[in-house]
């Protein structure tokens, strides 16, 4: 306890955790609306399988908002070194 008062960097990786693992939660309640985000299966066979499904579901979504913000960043990134070769070339005249 002591060492996490402490210690900013271990309270930003805490920090970290946290915020991770509450997206997460978000984003699974987010996705599992139907009967108000509770499992109601009876027996543990349903309801594993139904948790499967939901993180399947999410990890589903998880890779496609990876895949896409990579590909955003690549084209901003490219954007912005011809926006760069751009300017320098106006500049010079």
């Amino acid at each position: 306890m002591i060492e996490w008062y402490s210690s900013p960097i271990l309270r930003r990786r805490c920090q970290a955790g946290l915020n991770k693992g509450e997206a997460a939660h978000k984003l699974k309640r987010a996705v599992f609306f139907h009967e108000r985000g509770e499992i109601r299966d009876r027996s543990f066979e349903s309801q594993a399988f139904r948790a499967s499904g939901l993180n399947l579901v999410v990890s589903a979504i998880v890779h496609w908002n990876t895949v896409y913000i990579e590909r955003a960043v690549t084209h901003l990134r490219k954007c912005t070194a011809k926006f760069r070769i751009i300017c320098s070339s106006t500049s010079r005249r």
